[in-house]
């Protein structure tokens, strides 16, 4: 009987019309470096007295589905996973920003197409929980997207009979030639080594009585978080840190052909900081983290597609 090696798993995503509803064509290719999809179950242990002291064991009490796709950031998968993480949608059509409308659903499928049968494991009604992505010297840059879905089913057959969109073959991203006009506090800001993007939905499933299918699913705040290291240079940006001085970050990612994405946070605040000698041999590098605030003239996240 055949087994399943990692390295031949498809992952595939198309966006739903109507949450819970997988659409049968449209499907795209998804590029990734590892997953974690799968089935949740909540279980609570019986506080039944027996008189042979043995646990009643446990009873479930809700199901679901969880987890994400790591990747190697480069231009034109992740547009669709972005704006869904945004709860927004591109407009304009090259700009994204935070959304308060209701979040955009997809279906995601897991295809284990090297066994004897192949299984595919359909993730329906996914919404798009997180997103985070994190640039450093001498790295790719990586990033991810983690989701909540209904319960999740395994079958034998897939969910649409069409092949799905081919996967681009833009260049993966790496430190030194994608990235560029990094900003701090609107100026130019150099030195830097490494920065990191977290974006936070906080949703939760609304479940009822009498069903494993959700009542539907709700966002929280929508969270910036990030950290920013840099040589020291002088005091500027430990002193912003120390007097949580409003400040502002932006870079662009991208190639010289002008596949490019702008990121702009135009409000945060310092949340940790500092500059040690950490040992001998060493540069005292600048660590910072931050929160960003909402800005009532623009957005807290921003992000401009090019083309």
């Amino acid at each position: 009987m055949a087994t399943q090696p990692t390295n031949t798993v498809a992952l595939r995503y198309v966006p739903e019309v109507t949450p819970g509803t997988s659409p049968t064509s449209g499907w795209k290719e998804i590029r990734y470096t590892g997953e974690s999809l799968a089935p949740t179950q909540d279980t609570t242990e019986s506080a039944e007295i027996v008189a042979s002291r043995e646990s009643q064991g446990a009873v479930r009490t809700g199901v679901g589905g969880a987890g994400g796709f790591n990747v190697e950031m480069h231009y034109g998968t992740f547009d669709d996973f972005l704006a869904a993480a945004f709860f927004g949608a591109w407009t304009g059509p090259h700009v994204l920003k935070v959304g308060s409308v209701a979040a955009s659903s997809m279906s995601i499928e897991k295809k284990f197409g090297a066994l004897t049968t192949p299984q595919y494991q359909l993730f329906a009604q996914a919404y798009a929980d997180s997103f985070s992505i994190d640039i450093a010297v001498k790295q790719i840059m990586t990033g991810g997207f983690t989701f909540l879905s209904k319960q999740p089913v395994m079958s034998g057959t897939q969910t649409s009979t069409l092949a799905p969109a081919a996967i681009n073959t833009n260049p993966i991203w790496n430190s030194i030639d994608h990235i560029s006009a990094i900003t701090e506090g609107g100026s130019p800001l150099t030195g830097v080594t490494k920065i990191s993007l977290n974006v936070a939905n906080g949703i939760r499933r609304q479940d009822v009585l009498g069903t494993t299918a959700p009542f539907g699913f709700a966002p929280s705040k929508f969270k910036v978080t990030g950290s920013l290291t840099c040589y020291m240079q002088d005091a500027s940006l430990i002193n912003k840190f120390t007097g949580f001085t409003q400040s502002a970050l932006a870079f662009r990612l991208g190639t010289g052909a002008g596949l490019l994405y702008d990121f702009s946070i135009a409000k945060m605040r310092y949340t940790d900081g500092k500059v040690v000698a950490g040992a001998g041999d060493q540069d005292v590098m600048v660590e910072l983290s931050f929160m960003a605030q909402v800005d009532a003239t623009d957005t807290i996240l921003k992000i401009t597609r090019t083309p």
